[in-house]
C-alpha cells in the first residue's frame, strides 16, 4: 500500500475517509 507524504490540511480530510480504507487494510 503506497503511502505518500500530505500536506497537513489535505492529510486532517484525508483521514476520516481513510478509517474504514486503513481498518479493511489491518484486518487482513
Amino acid at each position: 500500500i503506497p503511502v505518500r507524504p500530505f500536506r497537513h490540511n489535505e492529510y486532517e480530510r484525508f483521514i476520516p475517509a481513510a478509517f474504514p480504507y486503513y481498518g479493511a487494510s489491518f484486518s487482513t
